[in-house]
């Protein structure tokens, strides 16, 4: 019978204790909080959703602000696709009075899409996205990648923050 806690063999315990070392190293490049942090100032207009979109998509879209802690995971369909391929952003008005007025509407997609564009709802960059991945404040995409480019790459990705701490276990142990 082990000691240790959860029975854990000490050879396993000083593996963790590894894991924790490199989680204090790497503590200090991860950028942590509210997705402000991680926006571009000034993002262009294409990135608005469509009304297409706002009419067909509005129930399923994962929204959030720039005052979330969190958004979903991003694929490579993001852009392309809207239901679970990511969060998109709201940067104006509020959401729950929108929805609230748009609630009670059924056939009025004038006064619908009028009521969810003031919303101004848009996707996220690809600068945006790798970010929040973790990849350095240096990074860029070559100036000829377009965006449905930007999303394949960066989609389904892991943050390197994550990745670097296994990769620094695996390499210790």
């Amino acid at each position: 019978q082990s000691s240790q806690p959860w029975g854990l063999s000490e050879s396993l315990q000083e593996d963790f204790s590894i894991l924790k070392v490199s989680l204090v190293a790497l503590q200090n490049s991860f950028i942590v909080g509210k997705l402000e942090k991680f926006l571009q100032k000034d993002v262009n207009e294409e990135y608005l959703l469509s009304g297409k979109t706002l009419l067909k998509y509005n129930k399923i879209l994962d929204i959030v602000t720039s005052g979330s802690e969190r958004s979903c995971c991003f694929t490579k369909a993001y852009g392309q696709y809207f239901e679970g391929t990511g969060s998109v952003l709201q940067q104006c008005g509020d959401l729950d009075a929108a929805y609230a007025r748009i609630q009670p509407l059924e056939n009025e997609d004038n006064e619908i899409l009028e009521t969810l564009a003031s919303l101004k709802l848009r996707l996220f960059t690809g600068l945006e996205i790798a970010k929040l991945l973790g990849f350095p404040a240096s990074f860029d995409f070559p100036e000829e990648s377009s965006r449905k480019q930007q999303y394949r790459t960066l989609g389904n990705s892991l943050n390197v923050n994550v990745v670097a701490i296994l990769v620094h276990f695996l390499l210790l142990s």
